[in-house]
């Protein structure tokens, strides 16, 4: 990542965050820890899906086979 890009993933209020395929968070700004209340060792830990609503999880796992197969996703949203 460019040094202004990450700048700007840094200092946002949004959360952001980049997954691998394997499922497991790569870099996560500093808002994800803010509101989500676990430090980034603990959420980078884990896989992704497992810090899914359950409600959420189905059209997560859907997306990301999308992903897989080079399909762009867009405007993608989960509790």
């Amino acid at each position: 990542m460019n040094e202004k890009w990450n700048h700007i993933f840094n200092l946002s209020p949004d959360m952001y965050c980049i997954v691998s395929f394997d499922g497991h968070f790569k870099q996560l700004n500093t808002a994800c820890e803010s509101i989500l209340g676990w430090t980034k060792e603990e959420l980078m830990t884990k896989p992704c899906i497992e810090f899914v609503h359950p409600n959420d999880k189905d059209k997560t796992l859907k997306s990301k086979i999308l992903l897989e197969q080079g399909i762009v996703v867009s405007d993608f949203e989960n509790r």
